[in-house]
């Protein structure tokens, strides 16, 4: 199903049972930005970008919004397939399960997008609960890109650094209620993150 302008494609959102939605932010009757809040207002459906749009600002804008992944034109087909296949696979409501993984003060409650710090909570998308279970999993050693690459792609090959990087500053701004002057989770630039439990 395709539609050729955003409020055309907003209102196919808002009528079907859709799987995924990949949007081009050059729309020619509105902004893609806008575009995004429309759909993401309306449900949970995942949004794939597939922009020329390269823009720092603009992909941490799309995420901040709410988009699965961000994909820069142009682009090989096969990679699209494979990101596509990967957002589908760990969106889907199976992908939400509950984890016994604990690191110091960390754990999830009732499924991997509730997690907590002692008497905190706080809300992450799957994707993000994702992530930062591979953080806790390894008990603060350092998690190298390409593992976290695998966590949203499948494979390193699809490795997209931005992108990784907005995810992990998302999650950081989520965190920040605990200390806004206490640091989380740490970069070793070249290598990856890793988790404090404090």
């Amino acid at each position: 199903m395709t539609a050729s302008a955003g409020k055309e494609g907003i209102k196919i959102a808002a009528k079907e049972s859709l799987n995924l939605i990949l949007l081009d932010l050059g729309l020619p009757d509105m902004s893609g930005i806008d575009a995004i809040q429309s759909i993401k207002k309306m449900g949970a459906v995942p949004v794939v970008i597939l922009t020329i749009q390269e823009s720092e600002q603009t992909i941490l804008q799309a995420f901040e919004l709410g988009v699965e992944d961000y994909i820069i034109k142009p682009f090989r087909p096969l990679e699209l397939v494979a990101r596509i296949r990967a957002v589908l696979m760990r969106t889907e409501p199976f992908q939400q399960f509950h984890t016994n993984i604990t690191f110091g003060k960390w754990r999830f409650g009732s499924s991997i997008c509730d997690l907590r710090f002692g008497n905190n909570k706080f809300a992450l998308t799957v994707t993000e609960g994702q992530l930062f279970q591979k953080l806790m999993s390894t008990q603060g050693e350092v998690v190298s890109y390409n593992e976290f690459a695998k966590v949203l792609w499948g494979s390193k090959m699809n490795y997209a650094p931005n992108t990784l990087k907005v995810y992990i500053n998302r999650i950081r701004k989520k965190l920040e209620p605990i200390d806004s002057n206490k640091q989380f989770i740490f970069n070793i630039p070249g290598i990856g993150y890793y988790l404090k439990p404090y």
